[in-house]
């Protein structure tokens, strides 16, 4: 019989997709359910759901024929009777066994066909790359959505017509198309595409209900330089040679291939290919009018499906296609999506319309992108301008004002004003002039960060010449190949420094006491062209410095007076520099960016605070700041990691630039102040472009083309990339470097003729691997030379940092790759531990494997006790140690528990080899998926617990099984859990059923949620609700951070639910839990509809440290008070104030034991895990800093607490990007669970839940 349901029609459609949706467990249940759901007395829907084993899409038509049967026998009284079937499914698959044969045997069909699998599919990618919207998730979820497109007549017709003059078929057409579009967005040559082939090779299984379809694997090598019919024709036989050896089932290839296993995508393909030319099913029953409901189940089963339907006319002539892309919202946005069916479209068309042109040329952007990134500007230039002329100007703005200030903190502190340092710099240049020096001469500076070496700078400049910056540290071989290369006529440096220069050039010393009274005898008037060699022009150059070359030998880059006006307006506008300002210069003189610093002062006549060449950052860096107020500062991420934001209020602005800034510094740095990301290769006049002011929730790119710069990015034909695709980054613009120093060839190699801009104009090849953000924004990725792969993976190696710096023990990670000792790349992290704390490297790493897909955990990680840097203040790559892989830094595991040496005798036993560590993955020691079944099944009759297949994928070591197994052990064996136990337990029922999206409460400081019972009797019925507690008290681990509790807590929750939309409620500690579960929720890309909170503030620097609870503060917090005594002589319970005061978790227990008239079950150990945890947690809430959640929150105010005026639920504005909604509540902060208070905390939160 199938069970008729009544059901509102305004609810039909969520009850058919509540009913389609859930899964089959076939172990108990059959694979196929019905149910008959009625909305009326006359109208009534029949649903039926088949498991995919039992059925396939081409069942749908017979099924649909046997309904009808057995529905018009019935109306006539009878039982159906139906048509007999020539053969069953069990005929089937004894055909097919003897069909194939056995793997015995070589020249079976079976043997033949595996042959020619593992032949096609060796080397192939674990995953194919393309680019998505977010991270890909640990767990596969399976949601998903569709956008729909039409391919319409007139081009379907064509596409025909091309199939047919190929010897193709429409399906081999389409597959050319969609591994083209793919090649292209993923800049890749190897395309995988999966695609289901029917299995009914005879009649007879035309009417037979079965699962007989089978899944191949379409592999190609796309060429971008051949035309769409040179890719179509090995397309065309790939397919045909995939069809003609289809019987080989799915399951069984990828046994044999055993590739790496992920529960983050499927195996062999992650993009699939399916042509539905399914017969329609007809219901045509008696006296009804029939009619189908389209459901939108929301399922994906792979990262991206194209279905392709095409429709003819009655002629048979093409009449359109409907088409489709089925994508996981986990990894896509709709809009991508969309974007995705355009391209495909274009695709098309172009394969049509220009079948001579390489599909590597096939255009993929439209009008609007093309105008808008091809290239991509920033402002209009100013009129460029001279350098000297724009130093010039700032002494004559304000000649009195301090220009230079040189700060040791310790006994020297030199002030020099702009009406000293213009005279200063103009005798030099006089000097320097009367030497022969002049436009198109080099002139080298052998001075560290001081006075003298800005004050060089103006006098090189005026005199109409170019300095060459020589760091005295470096080799003297270095240093004379520069001077040399360069053909410096002169040098200038300082006494204390000569000894390490060549004599290569001669050398001036400024401080040298004949040297200063030469000076002081020229005139200090200002420098014209009637003072210079020759007159100066834009053209020539201003500086030249030596970056690092491939041939061993440093470049130098010359770099013009044309782009230094639209230099000093950038900075002036973006970075809000005034004559007020007080701007540090930190970095290296043989750093471009030390003029990028000199310049964003002296655009506005502003002070420079040169920090003293032995300071490269920590205390003494941010000492030197605080000290003298600066006010814009620019810094290396590395260099800005070093120090901590402690007196630094004046600091207004921060730029970093020079390397990678990790999203970390932002989330440290950018909330009081305004900070920026800018790029700029040397050979670009410094900055090319710049960020918007940064914001944690925002994440971290170099922003669009600065002033007079344009910016596009490219594949490797030079083609315009569209938003997410990785592609080089290509400059243009009057801020190009003139070239390399003598190195003709290399320049014609980075500096190419712009073929998008107008004749004659240039573009400067990068080398930096970008992409385009949806908001126009450029996302640096990394060197195009240095890319890092990993088992198919095209790694972003910020990312991993990005995971590792959230740990409360690390305050600085880069992640490297290295090649492995098996030559494969392998990634390690070299960390720098936060003051105060160890760093273990496994706990480190399988910290990373909780929020990191596998192919991301680092497998070494290496500790630094201090930062190489480089002279210019980078990492210093050169400079860290090696890291041990294979046998790990962390070193062989032993088993500490039962559970894990249990588990490392059963890995060995199985695996057969010779010890196994409990950090060592069972698939990185050859184990697969059906040796793992084999694992669980030995698992269970050795522990007597239950492990899914599905944990062997997430936690693969034996510590991780272990802990999973240890974690669950009250769940796998609940028959013998006692009450009491379960109602410790860290997940509690409050309202087990109800159809809609549960409501999580988290525990307050007491670590129970025991008490959020009274808020249920106000919110709707259908509403189910799970309290959060802490797992400490049930016997569980305890946790060193709010992070760690609350990633538990997303773990547990999502075993409820596995995806969102959530609701979180949280009370004191409860609400700061909460915060921090919807961060993570939200960066796995979840849903949180619900932030609500009741009375959580975020602990402040001064706040006391938290203390241990008495026993009877203990029992108060559980709902037990102890009245005070009556007399000075015995309490309420009969007891003195001495006795009360010393009360015992023995005597508590029999007190709590007392007030309920029962034995409550409760011990003195499980009170004292509740006060240990209660004093655990509030350490831990006293050390949580909030990251950003992007969203609202509904925050409950205690407006009667005595301290209730010191805190402002505003503190949290800068931790949620909704904004604070405020409900007072008139109560105390420990009241908040009262009954009266939940009267009225409880209808308001069932209101706004009912809204979200």
């Amino acid at each position: 019989d199938i069970e008729l349901v009544p059901v509102a029609r305004a609810n039909l459609v969520d009850t058919l997709t509540s009913f389609v949706a859930r899964g089959f467990d076939v172990t108990v249940e059959l694979p196929v359910r019905a149910r008959i759901f009625s909305t009326s007395p006359d109208d009534h829907v029949l649903a039926f759901v088949v498991h995919h084993i039992a059925a396939d899409g081409y069942s749908l038509a017979p099924m649909a024929r046997d309904v009808m049967t057995a529905y018009t026998a019935r109306v006539g009284g009878c039982a159906p009777e139906w048509k007999p079937l020539p053969v069953q499914y069990a005929d089937f698959t004894l055909w097919q066994h003897d069909v194939l044969g056995s793997e015995d045997d070589p020249e079976s069909v079976l043997s033949n066909q595996l042959r020619y699998w593992t032949d096609t599919l060796t080397g192939l990618p674990d995953v194919i790359q393309m680019p998505t919207d977010h991270p890909r998730p640990i767990q596969q979820s399976f949601a998903g959505d569709r956008i729909q497109f039409d391919i319409d007549a007139d081009l379907h017709a064509q596409l025909t017509e091309l199939a047919r003059s190929a010897g193709a078929s429409m399906f081999m057409v389409t597959h050319t198309a969609l591994a083209v579009l793919l090649a292209r967005l993923g800049s890749t040559d190897d395309v995988v595409i999966g695609t289901p082939i029917a299995g009914r090779g005879d009649a007879a299984l035309d009417d037979m209900v079965g699962m007989f379809v089978n899944t191949l694997v379409l592999r190609n090598h796309i060429d971008s330089s051949a035309t769409f019919i040179e890719i179509l024709e090995p397309i065309r036989e790939t397919d045909l040679g995939a069809f003609g050896h289809s019987d080989l089932p799915f399951e069984r290839l990828v046994e044999e291939l055993n590739p790496t296993r992920s529960t983050s995508y499927s195996p062999l393909f992650q993009v699939a290919l399916e042509f539905q030319n399914n017969e329609n099913p007809v219901l045509e029953l008696p006296q009804l009018r029939i009619e189908a409901i389209d459901l939108d189940t929301h399922i994906a089963k792979e990262d991206l499906e194209l279905i392709l339907i095409e429709q003819f006319a009655d002629d048979g002539t093409p009449a359109g296609v409907t088409a489709g892309f089925d994508f996981a919202t986990a990894l896509f946005e709709r809009d991508t999506i969309r974007k995705l069916s355009e391209r495909f479209l274009l695709i098309l068309s172009a394969a049509v319309e220009h079948p001579a042109t390489p599909v590597g040329d096939f255009g993929l952007l439209d009008s609007t992108e093309l105008m808008d990134l091809v290239p991509a500007r920033g402002k209009k230039p100013v009129p460029a301008e001279l350098w000297p002329d724009l130093l010039s100007r700032a002494a004559v703005r304000n000649p009195d004002a301090v220009a230079l200030v040189y700060d040791d903190g310790v006994h020297d502190r030199r002030v020099v004003d702009y009406r000293e340092l213009d005279e200063w710099s103009n005798r030099l240049a006089r000097v320097l002039a009367a030497q022969g020096i002049g436009p198109e001469s080099f002139v080298a500076l052998g001075i560290p960060r001081s006075i003298e070496e800005v004050v060089s700078v103006w006098a090189v400049a005026k005199s109409g010449a170019a300095f060459v910056p020589v760091d005295p540290t470096y080799p003297a071989e270095r240093i004379d190949y520069m001077l040399t290369d360069c053909h410096a006529m002169v040098g200038l440096t300082v006494s204390d420094r000569r000894a390490h220069l060549p004599d290569t050039v001669p050398w001036l010393e400024l401080d040298d006491p004949k040297f200063e009274a030469r000076l002081r005898s020229v005139p200090a008037d200002p420098i014209t062209d009637d003072d210079r060699t020759k007159r100066l022009h834009l053209a020539h150059p201003a500086y030249l410095i030596y970056t690092s070359g491939s041939t061993g030998k440093p470049k130098g880059v010359i770099v013009t007076h044309r782009g230094m006006a639209n230099l000093t307006k950038e900075e002036h506008e973006r970075f809000g520099v005034h004559p007020k300002s007080v701007v540090s210069h930190l970095a290296s003189p043989s750093f471009d960016a030390s003029v990028f610093e000199l310049m964003m002062a002296f655009g506005a006549g502003a002070r420079v605070v040169i920090v003293p060449p032995t300071i490269y950052g920590g205390t003494e860096l941010s000492s030197l700041l605080s000290r003298n107020e600066v006010t814009h500062s620019f810094i290396t991420p590395t260099a800005l990691a070093s120090i901590d934001d402690i007196g630094l209020e004046s600091l207004e602005a921060i730029v970093v630039a020079g390397e990678a800034c990790p999203p970390d510094l932002v989330e440290m740095w950018a909330h009081d102040r305004r900070m920026f990301n800018g790029y700029g290769p040397t050979e670009t006049t410094i900055q090319a472009s710049v960020s918007d002011p940064m914001r944690p929730e925002t994440g971290v790119d170099i922003g669009r083309p600065a002033r007079g710069f344009g910016a596009l990015v490219l594949d490797t034909r030079l083609q315009p990339v569209a938003h997410g695709v990785p592609g080089e980054l290509y400059i243009t613009g009057p801020g190009l470097a003139r070239g390399y120093h003598n190195r003709f060839a290399l320049t014609a190699d980075r500096f190419v003729a712009n073929r998008f801009g107008k004749p004659g104009e240039r573009m400067y090849r990068t080398g930096d691997v970008v992409r385009w953000r949806a908001n126009d924004t450029i996302e640096y990725i990394g060197r195009s030379d240095f890319q890092v792969k990993v088992r198919g993976f095209r790694i972003e190696l910020g990312e991993i940092d990005a995971v590792l710096v959230h740990h409360p023990a690390i305050a600085f990670a880069a992640t490297i790759g290295h090649v492995g000792p098996s030559g494969d790349t392998l990634l390690a992290a070299y960390v720098r531990a936060t003051d105060g704390h160890d760093v273990d490297g496994a706990e480190l790493r399988a910290y990373a494997a909780e929020r990191l897909p596998a192919h991301m955990v680092p497998a070494a990680v290496v500790v630094l006790d201090q930062l190489p840097m480089t002279p210019v203040g980078k990492l210093d790559l050169k400079a860290l140690p090696a890291p041990e892989f294979g046998t790990r830094s962390e070193g062989f595991q032993l088993p500490t528990t039962e559970t894990e040496r249990v588990l490392v005798d059963t890995f060995v036993e199985i695996l057969g080899v010779d010890r196994v560590s409990t950090s060592d993955s069972f698939f990185d020691l050859g184990g697969n998926s059906i040796v793992a079944t084999r694992l669980v099944t030995e698992i269970q009759v050795k522990l007597g617990k239950t492990l899914s297949l599905q944990t062997m994928f997430l936690e693969p070591t034996p510590a991780g099984l272990a802990y999973r197994l240890d974690a669950e052990a009250e769940a796998a064996d609940s028959g013998a859990v006692s009450p009491v136990d379960e109602a410790l337990g860290v997940v509690i029922p409050l309202r087990a059923t109800g159809d809609k999206p549960p409501l999580f409460c988290v525990h307050p400081g007491i670590g129970l949620a025991w008490g959020y019972a009274g808020i249920m009797q106000y919110l709707s019925q259908d509403r189910p609700a799970f309290g959060l507690q802490l797992p400490t008290i049930s016997g569980g681990p305890t946790f060193e951070s709010i992070e760690q509790l609350a990633h538990r807590y997303v773990v547990e929750m999502r075993r409820v639910q596995p995806e969102g939309p959530y609701h979180l409620l949280g009370w004191s500690l409860g609400g700061i839990l909460a915060h921090a579960m919807a961060v993570e929720l939200r960066r796995a890309g979840q849903q949180v509809d619900t932030l609500a909170v009741m009375d959580s503030y975020i602990a402040r620097d001064d706040d006391a440290a938290p203390e241990k609870l008495t026993v009877s503060e203990l029992l108060h917090g559980l709902g037990l008070d102890i009245a005070p005594a009556k007399t000075s002589g015995a309490t309420e319970t009969g007891r003195s104030e001495d006795e009360r005061a010393e009360l015992t978790y023995e005597r508590a227990v029999e007190l709590l034991d007392e007030a309920f008239g029962q034995q409550t079950g409760l011990t003195a150990a499980h009170l004292e895990r509740i006060n240990t945890g209660f004093t655990t947690s509030s350490q831990i809430m006293h050390e949580f800093r909030p990251q950003v959640f992007d969203g609202e929150m509904l925050f409950f105010k205690a407006t009667e607490s005595p301290d209730a005026a010191e805190h402002d639920v505003h503190e949290w504005d800068y931790a949620v990007t909704g904004g604070v909604r405020e409900v007072p509540v008139p109560c105390e902060h420990n009241q908040m669970i009262d009954p009266a208070v939940l009267a009225t905390v409880g209808p308001t939160l069932d209101a706004y839940l009912s809204t979200r």
